[in-house]
């Protein structure tokens, strides 16, 4: 080889917190667009592909449990570059674990949250969270239940004729999901509250297994024939079929009884080869020979139902799967600074506990996650790229000699952007070759070499045949930037 380069990624600008200001990543976040600038990619919008996703709880995320001081929450994510908030159900409710996924139906919004027993201006209430999150730049989708109510909601009295048989293991009652009646229904609350609070659309609870395509093929209908280009989430895997646009849990799927198992790991690409999975499709989406054929996947790395956290303080765990990969990334708030488990239970009931953030460790680790985001929110053209058929993702191998965990590239317009991650608790020196055919990057001849993590130029004008040596120290990623002089 013409050149051997060694880069000691020491990672000290992540180590050192204190020598840099705090990252802010708000400036970063692509601006928010009303419906009639939004652009179509094929059946969804187009601002689906520049989405970072967190789920979190009104009532345990907010200082006072309601929509006007879940300000701060807004605050906190606009720093990190998160742009999409899944918030788990807001609707009324009265049981003794105050479970949202357990209320009153949808076009009843709980008082608790609104601050007002007045339906109307619950509302408002909504509206005035949703409005300020678009401020920020921050999509809003609102957790929705098809699959019943619970045995005290007013709605069993004023029409038995919808409700169905008693659901012992959600401790409620079904509706009747073939009832015309209760279907128009259901249908005009969704869209009712898609125009009054000014959401960005929805995650369907238990679909569609529950209702199937048709009940939110109509909603998905009235509202952009009025002109409010929404986001539809499936809980299940689906076949999209222009109704879903993509599901909650994107990886994991490799037969159909993977569901538990993929919700309580979150580590898949741990243990499986991220570039052979892309690529053929197995492990996401739905478990059958369309697999990975879709636009958009997520990687949900936890969520409400999980019964633990799953990051606890591994960014490689965080970025190697997330931040990096061809998907969109989704977890349940508290990931970003390893809030405690403090309940024995899914963590929908956790506590959030915003002053494990101000603990060196924990802060060290929010510093690096947002480290991580502003370099996705840097390049846009190579992480906002999502084709038709996902399988064609801009994603291939970069071979690591004695590396244990699949290195990957991504790429696009002649830059190559390469994820090194070092799985391990000891550090280790990595020596590779840029796979620059395979990164589109045949024709580049003087190139610059750039570690992203310290932002710093590590050689230029390098050619393809330089091989480059790298100290990654434990448990840690090195993210390496190739690009042409010229650039």
């Amino acid at each position: 080889m013409k050149i051997l380069l060694i880069i000691m990624t020491a990672l000290l600008s992540l180590n050192t917190p204190s020598c840099r200001a705090s990252i802010d990543n708000s400036a970063l976040i692509p601006p928010y667009k009303p419906d009639d600038k939004v652009k179509m990619e094929g059946t969804s919008p187009d601002w689906l592909k520049s989405l970072i996703m967190v789920q979190l709880r009104i009532e345990t995320s907010a200082f006072d449990g309601d929509f006007e001081s879940a300000v701060n929450v807004l605050n906190h994510y606009a720093e990190m570059g998160v742009n999409g908030l899944w918030i788990n159900p807001v609707y009324d409710r009265d049981n003794a674990k105050n479970n949202g996924y357990l209320g009153f139906g949808p076009h009843l919004l709980d008082d608790k949250l609104t601050g007002t027993n007045d339906v109307e201006a619950g509302f408002e209430a909504a509206k005035k969270f949703v409005d300020e999150a678009h401020k920020k730049n921050i999509r809003v989708f609102f957790d929705i239940i098809t699959w019943g109510i619970a045995t005290n909601s007013p709605l069993a009295a004023e029409h038995p004729e919808w409700i169905g048989i008693y659901n012992t293991l959600w401790n409620g009652y079904n509706f009747k999901h073939k009832n015309t009646q209760w279907r128009e229904w259901f249908i005009q609350q969704a869209v009712n509250l898609v125009f009054k609070t000014g959401i960005d659309g929805f995650r369907c609870d238990v679909e569609p297994p529950t209702t199937g395509y048709s009940l939110w093929k109509e909603v998905r209908r009235r509202c952009y024939a009025n002109g409010r280009k929404i986001c539809i989430i499936s809980e299940q895997g689906s076949t999209r079929n222009g109704v879903y646009d993509f599901e909650q849990n994107g990886v994991g799927y490799v037969k159909a009884g993977d569901w538990e198992k993929i919700r309580q790991s979150g580590n898949y690409y741990i243990s499986n080869n991220i570039v052979d999975s892309v690529k053929s499709g197995v492990g996401i989406g739905i478990a059958e020979k369309q697999q990975g054929r879709g636009k958009f996947y997520t990687y949900n790395i936890c969520n409400h139902d999980s019964w633990n956290p799953i990051i606890q303080g591994n960014i490689i765990k965080f970025g190697y799967q997330a931040i990096f990969a061809p998907f969109i990334p989704m977890w349940f708030i508290g990931e970003e600074w390893i809030n405690p488990k403090e309940t024995p239970s899914v963590l929908y009931f956790n506590k959030i506990n915003r002053n494990e953030k101000k603990k060196k460790p924990n802060s060290l680790f929010f510093e690096k996650i947002k480290k991580l985001i502003r370099i996705r929110r840097q390049y846009l053209d190579i992480f906002e790229f999502f084709p038709d058929n996902h399988r064609d993702a801009n994603i291939c191998k970069v071979e690591v000699n004695g590396n244990n965990l699949q290195s990957y590239a991504r790429y696009k317009n002649g830059k190559g952007i390469i994820i090194i991650p070092n799985n391990n608790d000891t550090n280790n020196i990595f020596t590779f070759i840029p796979p620059y055919k395979n990164m589109g990057m045949s024709d580049v001849k003087n190139i610059k070499i750039t570690d992203l993590i310290n932002e710093r130029i590590m050689l230029t004008n390098a050619n393809k045949s330089t091989k480059i040596k790298i100290n990654v120290p434990a448990n840690e990623l090195s993210v390496i930037l190739l690009e042409n002089e010229k650039n």
